[in-house]
C-alpha cells in the first residue's frame, strides 16, 4: 500500500517510476512533526546516481540545503582520517 493521495504528513518515501531513483522522504515523528527530505539533481559518480542537491523541510518550509560537488566513489582513504588526533593533517588537498 502507500500514503492516501494528497498525503503529505504520513511516513513515507517516494520513488520516481521511470528511473526508480528515491526523490522525497516524509517522515513524521511521535510527537506529530512532519521533516521531508528532497533529493534533486542526480547526477552519475562512477556509475552510481547520487543526488547533487538535498533540501530538508518542516512545516513545508527549507530550512536546510545540502549541495555536492566533485563527488568521486571507491576512492581510497588514508586510515589517518579516521584518527581524531590526525584528522586535520591528513585532510586531502583540493586542486
Amino acid at each position: 500500500t502507500g500514503a492516501q493521495a494528497g498525503d503529505t504528513t504520513s511516513s513515507q518515501f517516494w520513488v520516481d517510476a521511470d528511473s526508480l531513483l528515491v526523490r522525497r522522504v516524509i517522515v513524521r515523528s511521535p510527537a506529530g512533526a512532519t521533516t521531508e527530505t528532497r533529493f534533486q539533481r542526480y547526477t552519475d559518480a562512477g556509475g552510481y546516481p547520487i543526488a547533487m542537491a538535498l533540501e530538508f523541510l518542516r512545516g513545508g518550509r527549507v530550512y536546510f540545503r545540502q549541495e555536492y560537488a566533485n563527488v568521486r566513489v571507491n576512492e581510497v582513504l588514508p586510515a589517518a582520517l579516521f584518527d581524531p588526533a590526525r584528522w586535520v593533517e591528513a585532510q586531502p588537498i583540493v586542486r
